[in-house]
């Protein structure tokens, strides 16, 4: 259900939103508004640099070409936490049209 929600994200979004990932506390991706091509996230800064550092941790990485969207894109990610306890859960990845911003 939450892979279907993030779809209709993207659909809806006009062309700004290329992607969205969720990912647990390993880095696996546990939903995906598309197919991926990696689907552990791990070992990359937008998972070490803020499910690694803790809550409230945002990442805005540069454009980059995305060659499984084949657009530029620059990825915002942010810790997830659990609302009760405030611990860190997991993160999140939103995939932005670098030609919109």
């Amino acid at each position: 259900p939450l892979s279907v929600f993030l779809a209709e994200q993207v659909a809806s979004s006009e062309g700004r939103l290329v992607e969205v990932f969720v990912m647990d506390a390993r880095g696996l991706n546990v939903a995906a508004s598309d197919v991926t091509s990696d689907y552990w996230q791990g070992d990359e800064d937008k998972f070490l640099l803020t499910y690694g550092l803790g809550a409230g941790k945002t990442l805005v990485s540069p454009p980059e070409y995305d060659e499984s969207t084949h657009t530029l894109v620059g990825q915002v990610s942010q810790t997830i936490t659990d609302p009760d306890t405030g611990q860190p859960i997991g993160a999140i990845t939103l995939a932005l049209n670098a030609l919109f911003f």
